[in-house]
């Protein structure tokens, strides 16, 4: 009974917690007239001398009051101001208590920049349209605004993703008439189709699923565990020599380690030849496992003895010079609710699981405001009492996130896996970023691999910090992972429109 009255604690104090925000343009009669405010924390309090004014301002939580348009030094628009408060009769009252300051408003709830999207017939069950293909969630998509990208281009046939991995189910319906093999190098492989389809399965063909680069086409080679440096190189040249624009590499051959004794010279000079003599852009998987393991907080391997190395971890070919390593970050839930919250035993504080922009899977969600990402939980496990979470790598060497954790996986469907149809890893991550970049040169092949290692972080989301154009102070959902996560978060619609 403790525990339970210990979660409807919980579930209480998230509900009490959870507030709407009203946002307005304010017209004043004379700006040199607005109220002084000073933020502090969360929140703005009204510092001037006018009794009245004050007692009004202090009944309400104010967000933000601010001048809307500064710099532009005409007297009428230097009269907007810009309101952010959690409640509707605010606005009301400071017009009717101060009719000769406060002329008129706008009500901006809502109101945000919109671009025009296109869904595909097959888009899952989170489509605004209707679905004609696979019953499964494609909110990953939307959280990299692909939608918006698919209003410009959808892909195009010209355009060849290389997908160096384990193999591709060809004969399934969304890749089958659109992939080929290096030669000699045909198969299929569960890893190698799911990382495929997340590039580029065909969308708007009434069944399964959607790609990122939906009309691109597909060429493979497969490997097989245990594949020696030779190999892979090898076949990292073919996919190139027979026409690849991007190679994806959700992969490691070089195991995980916590300096550079990893680096190969000569597979750095393999693709530093494939990059200057063909142009293409090599994209990779980060790795999987904690960059915060230590001798006394870690994970167990199956023996029971502790999972080394310790500390911030690399992997290669992710690591190398002209390859954009990419990296995890989550994106089921938009909020810390109900909906995200999980029971954890025995319960520290408030975990809510996969929450939007965080790079770790965890959020301590006591301040429901001010979320923080965490690398410990908050209960037993055999090899410390906080317990390392399970979390993908994070290293100075990460160029951009984008959504793992909770993606949908198209050979398992198919194939009717009795383990459910999603998984996660930086795998995953990875061909969101592969199919992107095919957007992009479906749009204008011209542009250089330099061009594109450019236009990707200038139109990512800075997650590190989570500031947007009202905030003044970064947020703390990912402040244990500053330095580590690269420019942000994939932002394919804003990628795509850029070129």
């Amino acid at each position: 009974m403790k525990n339970a009255f210990l979660i409807l604690s919980f579930l209480f104090t998230i509900n009490c917690f959870s507030q709407n925000e009203y946002s307005y343009y304010v017209y004043l009669s004379n700006y040199m007239n607005a109220p002084e405010f000073k933020q502090i924390e969360s929140e703005v309090i009204y510092i001037g001398e006018d009794s009245k004014m004050k007692s009004l301002f202090n009944k309400y939580k104010i967000l933000r009051f601010y001048q809307a348009f500064p710099n532009i030094l005409d007297d009428k628009i230097l009269n907007v101001y810009k309101l952010k408060t959690t409640s509707k009769e605010l606005i009301n009252e400071m017009i009717s208590e101060f009719p000769s300051l406060f002329l008129s408003y706008d009500d901006l709830t809502g109101n945000y920049l919109r671009f025009l999207d296109y869904y595909p017939d097959d888009f899952g069950s989170t489509s605004p349209v209707t679905n004609l293909g696979a019953p499964v969630s494609k909110k990953d998509l939307d959280y990299i605004n692909a939608p918006m990208a698919w209003n410009i281009t959808m892909g195009d046939s010209n355009i060849i993703l290389g997908i160096s991995d384990s193999g591709i189910d060809a004969t399934l319906q969304d890749l089958q008439h659109k992939t080929s093999f290096v030669q000699g190098y045909n198969g299929s492989g569960q890893h190698g189709t799911n990382v495929a389809a997340i590039a580029a399965a065909q969308g708007d063909n009434a069944h399964g699923t959607v790609g990122v680069c939906s009309d691109c086409s597909l060429l493979a080679n497969r490997y097989l565990y245990g594949s020696t440096s030779d190999i892979i190189y090898n076949r990292l040249y073919q996919l190139a020599n027979e026409g690849a624009k991007v190679i994806n590499m959700s992969w490691t051959n070089s195991g995980y380690i916590s300096s550079s004794s990893g680096y190969i010279q000569v597979e750095q000079d393999i693709i530093n030849y494939i990059v200057d003599n063909f142009g293409v852009v090599f994209v990779a998987a980060a790795g999987n496992r904690s960059s915060f393991s230590s001798p006394e907080v870690h994970h167990v391997n199956n023996n029971g003895s502790p999972d080394t190395p310790f500390g911030t971890l690399f992997v290669y070919p992710a690591t190398y010079e002209n390859v954009i390593s990419v990296g995890s970050v989550n994106f089921l839930h938009s909020e810390i609710n109900s909906n995200s919250f999980v029971v954890m035993s025995p319960l520290s504080f408030p975990i809510h699981m996969y929450i939007e922009d965080s790079v770790s899977p965890q959020v301590d969600g006591t301040d429901v405001n001010n979320p923080i990402g965490i690398i410990n939980n908050g209960f037993h496990t055999s090899s410390s009492p906080n317990g390392l979470i399970w979390m993908d790598t994070v290293n100075e060497e990460i160029d951009i996130m984008a959504p793992s954790y909770t993606i949908f996986e198209y050979y398992d469907y198919e194939h009717e896996s009795s383990n459910g149809y999603y998984s996660g890893g930086t795998s995953y991550a990875a061909p969101a970023v592969t199919g992107a970049i095919g957007l992009m040169l479906s749009v204008n092949d011209c542009i250089s691999v330099n061009d594109i290692e450019t236009i990707l972080p200038l139109t990512s989301k800075d997650i590190e910090h989570n500031l947007n154009s009202e905030d003044i102070e970064p947020s703390t959902l990912n402040e244990v992972f500053y330095g580590k996560i690269g420019s942000g978060k994939l932002e394919a619609g804003n990628a795509v429109t850029f070129v």
